[in-house]
């Protein structure tokens, strides 16, 4: 009972991180999905087919693993931005390398054109097999939230939800998937919260040269009182690409982001880079903009 009480709270924190501020109505949100799910048992459709791109038919049989990582993915807005397949080879390399034959990846997609996905999967090369839920079976049988930031679940042997959030969305919930699979979820195996300020978080660049590259440094200071660590940085357009130091900033110590940027055609830009760390209020945001000739 203790570590399940343990397992909402970090959960609760790791969610949270999506919220700037307590009072953001994201943390409401998040802390009552995570108390509903936590524990739910999820029911699987049967003769859902599955399908694989460089195969005509593949087994709907789910592997029986110690745990399972569930995506569902439903037809509203845009397909491509949603998948993020690109994350999700990336994610499962990574998992499969620390727990090898520990974890089963579902992917269940209810498609407004069957034809968009199939080519969506072909283009960006996703091997792995996915479910063609054309019915919505599965989100007719267990409700899922309507946010789909909380359309992924890692689950048990039993189908027990462990945990709830987007791996591909936030990395905070990549790190504690991993805990939880690990067997590493415990309160002295968690980073310590810290606070951290930039020096500019929003930095307008002098006329820029479309297609030609850009440096732009942001200065991140740890304010608080325990080490700053960074666990990822993400962009809104693979044409600003950020790279910072990997190792843990001492409290009252400063350190350096820096963007790539190469506009891809004249005009005005505006970039939006989110740095995901041990702060109560991760992502922090940092924005770039001008105008490019």
């Amino acid at each position: 009972m203790r570590k399940k009480t343990f397992l909402i709270s970090m959960l609760l924190l790791a969610v949270c991180f999506i919220a700037c501020q307590k009072k953001n109505p994201q943390h409401e949100e998040a802390k009552k999905t995570v108390t509903e799910w936590m524990g739910k048992t999820i029911i699987f459709p049967d003769n859902v087919s599955c399908t694989h791109i460089l195969q005509d038919s593949v087994t709907s049989t789910i592997a029986n693993k110690p745990f399972k990582i569930l995506l569902y993915t439903d037809s509203v807005g845009c397909t491509s931005c949603k998948l993020r397949l690109f994350d999700w080879k990336n994610i499962m390399n990574d998992t499969d390398t620390l727990f090898p034959g520990k974890v089963e990846y579902l992917f269940y997609f209810h498609p407004k054109s069957v034809k968009e996905l199939t080519f969506i999967l072909k283009r960006d090369r996703f091997e792995h097999p996915v479910y063609l839920d054309i019915e919505n079976r599965i989100n007719d049988l267990n409700s899922f939230p309507e946010n789909q930031s909380y359309h992924c679940f890692l689950l048990d042997a039993d189908n027990k939800v462990l945990s709830i959030g987007n791996p591909s969305l936030n990395p905070n919930i990549r790190n504690l998937y991993k805990q939880i699979i690990s067997g590493k979820a415990e309160p002295d195996k968690r980073d310590s919260n810290t606070t951290a300020e930039p020096d500019n978080s929003n930095i307008e660049t002098d006329v820029l040269v479309a297609g030609m590259k850009s440096k732009i440094v942001f200065t991140l200071k740890n304010t608080g009182n325990a080490p700053l660590v960074i666990h990822d940085i993400k962009s809104t357009c693979g044409c600003a690409v950020p790279s910072w130091e990997k190792q843990a900033i001492e409290c009252g110590k400063s350190t350096s982001i820096t963007v790539e940027t190469t506009p891809g055609q004249s005009g005005y830009f505006n970039k939006t880079i989110k740095v995901y760390c041990n702060t109560e209020n991760s992502p922090i945001i940092l924005r770039i903009s001008g105008v490019a000739k």
